[in-house]
């Protein structure tokens, strides 16, 4: 990304994008628990960083559908070192910018609002379902940093 902050993906967007938009739906968080079972969940298992770090999903705001896919996927980071804390990185703005221009997205910034009050840990993991330009994951890890706190990585299932 912009800031230097690594990003890792499981998977390329076109090869599970039915899979993806299945978000919502109700079926949605089947799918979704399954993709993350089966990559973030393997991923924490074999991750051999020693130091005990805060999964935070991005904007995991309950949407009509009655889930987060954001809470889904830190939900299975869950391990001895990684723990999830949900609700602390919320987006002020409601803009969506699924087929948004680069330039629209950095004209319409998503103004994230931390709440740190509960993290125990000043390391964190990132956690997003698709990036695309990176405009989410950027703005969110500068929150962080501005905060005091350190992303060690941005997790997303897939990329564009």
């Amino acid at each position: 990304m912009e800031n230097g902050v690594e990003v890792f993906s499981f998977y390329n967007y076109d090869d599970i994008s039915e899979l993806i938009l299945s978000k919502n739906s109700y079926s949605g968080f089947y799918i979704f628990r399954t993709l993350a079972k089966n990559s973030f969940k393997r991923f924490a298992k074999e991750l051999r960083y020693r130091k005990k770090v805060h999964a935070l999903p991005i904007d995991d705001k309950v949407r009509d559908v009655g889930y987060s896919q954001t809470a889904i996927l830190s939900k299975s980071l869950q391990t001895e070192n990684i723990t999830p804390i949900f609700g602390s990185l919320q987006a002020k703005s409601d803009v969506k910018y699924a087929g948004k221009s680069l330039k629209f997205r950095k004209e319409n910034r998503r103004d994230f609002e931390f709440k740190k009050s509960f993290l125990k840990f000043r390391v964190v993991i990132l956690v997003d379902d698709v990036i695309t330009t990176g405009t989410t994951l950027t703005e969110a890890s500068e929150k962080v940093i501005e905060e005091g706190f350190t992303p060690l990585f941005c997790l997303t299932l897939a990329t564009t």
